[in-house]
């Protein structure tokens, strides 16, 4: 596991970083890592762990100094607000510098917002060794990219609709015609593909009427779905869907519903199964505060599922074997242990599709 540091920048001031490293080996290669939009969060900290797996000391920079956003809202304000110059020639210089202490040599690789950032780094770091952007970079005015020495990597999608795709081949010309030793690398994809957590190619439901060729993103916490849009002035936007005309929605060949239960009211579920027997699973997370070395920090927790079956119109939570079979009539507990051992299934850790065919086996169990 990583830690927080503190370290110096060129001007003296203090900076905090996230600094994973390998075990044992404190002359590793070094990379400073660029966060999205939305701050020093787990997501851009799980980036330096698997760096440090690799075998990289990778520090993450705190540009936003201890915050971190929550919404779309949040990071649109926080980004806004960033001084680019101050975080490339200060903050990153000084994480690169912090490096260059033990590291012989130090990379820099930045996503989205990180991006922009890791090819002005390219310009001004002169630390760095190499730079790698992804589905990122400055505007033309942010400086010259024909004056960059530095060995620089381009990650670059067809379909971003953040960083569009004619800017970034303006973008190649200029590297060209400065000679700069650079490469590029073209994805058929949209933007933050790199990102786990983020949009994705789906479609949404909204009062009967299916739309296609969408960029979406449910966002747990809050329980909305976001949708990544172009807007009139050729840029990019962003605009939360009222839950209330969605009926359902599909990404990552994963269907959500919406379903009122009294229990609960409306909400959405991921539908696993879809029979007799409905297998739903209802998604969460929530805010936990954490004690840092150097200072306390909200994070969210993981992706929590609670399941659910729905008989003859009654939702039924369960959480293992003992309390699914409290759903059924005793004398079929014998047939569904059966299929359970012959299949291998455990209820908790069975991919959705061993789920939902077990799910549809219980079905056939209650008849016509």
């Amino acid at each position: 596991m990583g830690q927080m540091v503190s370290f110096k920048r060129p001007d003296g001031q203090d900076c905090n970083g996230y600094l994973a490293s390998p075990a044992g080996s404190d002359k590793a290669p070094g990379v400073v890592v660029i966060q999205e939009w939305w701050g020093l969060n787990d997501q851009i900290k799980s980036v330096a762990e698997r760096l440090a797996s690799l075998g990289y000391r990778a520090l993450v920079p705190d540009l936003y100094k201890g915050k971190v956003a929550l919404d779309v809202a949040e990071a649109q304000h926080m980004m806004t607000n960033l001084n680019f110059g101050d975080a490339a020639n200060q903050d990153v210089r000084g994480a690169a510098q912090y490096l260059k202490q033990s590291s012989a040599k130090v990379g820099v690789v930045g996503f989205c917002m990180g991006g922009a950032l890791t090819v002005l780094s390219a310009m001004y770091v002169k630390e760095a060794n190499a730079c790698s952007s992804w589905y990122g970079f400055p505007p033309e005015q942010a400086g010259d990219p024909k004056t960059i020495r530095t060995p620089l990597q381009l990650h670059l999608a067809e379909k971003d609709q953040a960083f569009s795709p004619d800017a970034a081949r303006v973008l190649e010309g200029n590297l060209k015609a400065g000679n700069v030793p650079y490469e590029s690398h073209w994805y058929d994809a949209g933007h933050a593909f790199f990102n786990e957590g983020e949009f994705k190619p789906g479609s949404v439901t909204i009062e009967n009427k299916v739309y296609d060729n969408l960029y979406i993103k449910y966002d747990i916490y809050n329980h909305r779905l976001v949708l990544y849009y172009n807007n009139s002035f050729g840029g990019i936007g962003q605009i939360v869907l009222h839950n209330q005309v969605i009926d359902e929605f599909e990404m990552d060949d994963k269907i959500f519903k919406k379903y009122k239960f009294p229990e609960f009211g409306d909400r959405f579920y991921e539908v696993i199964a879809d029979g007799k027997i409905l297998c739903l699973y209802y998604w969460e997370k929530r805010i936990v505060k954490n004690q840092g070395d150097v200072e306390s920090y909200y994070k969210y927790t993981g992706q929590k599922k609670k399941t659910f079956l729905v008989i003859s119109g009654t939702l039924y939570p369960y959480s293992g074997k003992r309390s699914f079979l409290k759903l059924f009539p005793k004398n079929q507990h014998s047939l569904i242990k059966q299929y359970i051992a012959d299949n291998g299934i455990n209820l908790k850790s069975a991919s959705n599709q061993e789920i939902g065919e077990f799910i549809q086996y219980c079905g056939q169990l209650i008849g016509p």
